[in-house]
């Protein structure tokens, strides 16, 4: 998902990195859904 730009993160050092406060507002947008 990461891959495809459906997940809120960036690839850095080619580890994907995910930003704990930005994941928590993404899922709660999508549950609402």
């Amino acid at each position: 998902m990461a891959r495809a730009g459906k997940i809120p993160c960036k690839k850095i050092s080619g580890q994907w990195r995910f930003k704990k406060s930005v994941i928590d507002k993404w899922l709660e947008e999508e549950y609402k859904k």
